[in-house]
């Protein structure tokens, strides 16, 4: 029996702490790094574009810290997550890039390895 692309987009979100959850739909932001290909990472990065940021900004818990990415730093249910903004052309092209997944739409995007 297949599975319909909302139940599929449901299973991979069931692990996303609640922070996450209302970035992600409120603000069209990215879930970025481990957390895009596992469902026990050590912490949650998310990546807000620029036209969200002030809309972000308002659901980021008081208490956060900045973070070395220049983000916010902060708990949700016990997980650390990292929240930031920027160009996303200028998150792709970086050196820290791995994958990213856009839970909205479904759409997951990976590096590839390369020996070039």
């Amino acid at each position: 029996m297949a599975e319909n692309s909302d139940s599929l987009i449901f299973d991979r979100q069931k692990h996303f702490p609640d922070l996450v959850v209302k970035l992600v739909y409120s603000c069209n932001g990215w879930v970025f790094g481990s957390a895009c290909e596992t469902d026990n990472p050590r912490d949650y990065d998310v990546f807000i574009p620029l036209s969200y940021w002030r809309r972000a900004t308002m659901l980021i818990p008081k208490d956060a810290k900045i973070n070395s990415m220049g983000g916010f730093k902060c708990l949700s249910e016990g997980k650390e997550v990292d929240v930031w903004t920027g160009e996303m052309s200028d998150m792709l092209a970086s050196r820290f890039f791995k994958c990213a997944y856009h839970p909205i739409t479904d759409i997951k995007i990976k590096k590839e390895n390369s020996n070039i």
